[in-house]
């Protein structure tokens, strides 16, 4: 599951740098990142909690 969520989180990054620097989406791409650091940080405070 671990392995799930970096994938997840490196996903989110590679399509919010594709869209950041290729293509224009506004808002939707800067929502990927936040989602992005999100679901790390949480990892990191999950993992600080075991």
């Amino acid at each position: 599951m671990n392995k799930w969520i970096y994938f997840l989180v490196g996903f989110l990054l590679i399509i919010w740098a594709i869209g950041f620097f290729v293509f224009d989406f506004g808002v939707f791409i800067h929502i990927l990142f936040v989602m992005a650091l999100f679901i790390m940080l949480f990892e990191v405070i999950r993992e600080e909690n075991k």
